[in-house]
């Protein structure tokens, strides 16, 4: 198999992702980041497309970046392997990888590369073959293919008993479209925590991308006042946690437990797979997502710079650099 990669148009991308892709690889998503997308496709013998994929490109302190977009999990990556053998499907996906990691490795010299896959691709030794930090991160999953009782089972006594209280207290969670309330929740939550928000992507996920087909809404109400949200984005197999906000000054300790519930039960209701919280690395966000009883799965990120670069990256990232 002589395997090479070719950048490509983005029709080319959304052609080859229809049967195989989901939502972050859908014509509608990659719409949110126009021209800052270069699109790849792994090409058999110069002719076959066999896997294909994206990255963003920005710049950190004046230096290229090579990134998975804003709000997005991973790089879009979708394969469509021609082996019907398990071992030859391994050594399939062996070469493809290898020649990933050659193609970002040009870039290294000049650029900081820092791109996520999905937890599908778990191979990632031609990455450290060619020396980038290849680094776990975590998210969890709850198969939407149980019970509603046997999710609730899984979950932890604090969480059911989040949920629990918050309906006792009066807190009402309704499905929304007024989008506006998500926002402003989300943007205090982020201004609360010193973190920066991307103004511009959060009002094209939210105004331009959301429809009725790929996402929805739960707003969690205390005597009528807004204080707690969460915005998912659903393909035909799966639904993310994309973004969460709540209100400080009127917060109820279960209304965001409540809001999940109610998202994670109408994740079922469309006959969707599985729930995925997208994952955190914040400890306190993390133990509140674990309470909900998914599997913990874990999906790769790859990082790289020159050796100066990293040595500036280790002070701010050690984690990563």
């Amino acid at each position: 198999m002589a395997l090479e990669i070719k950048q490509i148009e983005k029709q080319i991308y959304t052609d080859f992702c229809i049967d195989t892709g989901g939502v972050f690889s859908s014509a509608d998503w990659m719409k949110i980041y126009s021209y800052k997308l270069t699109f790849c496709g792994v090409f058999d013998n110069g002719t076959r497309i066999v896997a294909a994929f994206y990255y963003y490109s920005d710049t950190l302190a004046g230096i290229p970046y090579l990134h998975c977009p804003p709000y997005s999990p991973y790089n879009g990556f979708v394969l469509g392997l021609s082996s019907k053998n398990y071992a030859a499907q391994k050594g399939e996906m062996k070469k493809i990888m290898e020649i990933i990691a050659e193609y970002f490795d040009k870039f290294t010299f000049k650029s900081i590369v820092k791109i996520s896959f999905p937890s599908e691709c778990v191979d990632m030794q031609p990455f450290i073959w060619q020396k980038f930090k290849v680094i776990p991160n975590y998210t969890y999953q709850i198969s939407l293919l149980q019970t509603l009782e046997e999710i609730s089972a899984k979950m932890t006594t604090e969480r059911r008993n989040d949920i629990k209280k918050a309906t006792k207290d009066g807190v009402v969670v309704e499905k929304i479209t007024d989008y506006s309330i998500v926002q402003k929740l989300i943007e205090n939550t982020y201004d609360r925590k010193s973190m920066k928000v991307n103004g511009p992507m959060l009002n094209k996920i939210l105004f331009d991308f959301a429809n009725s087909e790929n996402s929805f809404a739960f707003v969690a109400f205390l005597n009528g006042i807004p204080i707690s949200t969460i915005f998912c984005i659903y393909d035909k197999n799966i639904a993310y946690y994309l973004l969460g906000g709540y209100d400080a000054e009127n917060k109820h300790s279960g209304a965001g437990a409540l809001a999940v519930w109610n998202a994670i039960q109408y994740s079922k209701s469309l006959n969707l797979n599985a729930f995925d919280f997208e994952g955190s690395m914040i400890q306190p966000v993390e133990k509140f997502f674990r309470g909900f009883g998914g599997d913990i799965t874990p999906y790769y990120v790859i990082n790289k710079a020159n050796v100066f670069i990293e040595i500036i990256l280790k002070f701010f990232k050690r984690e990563l650099y």
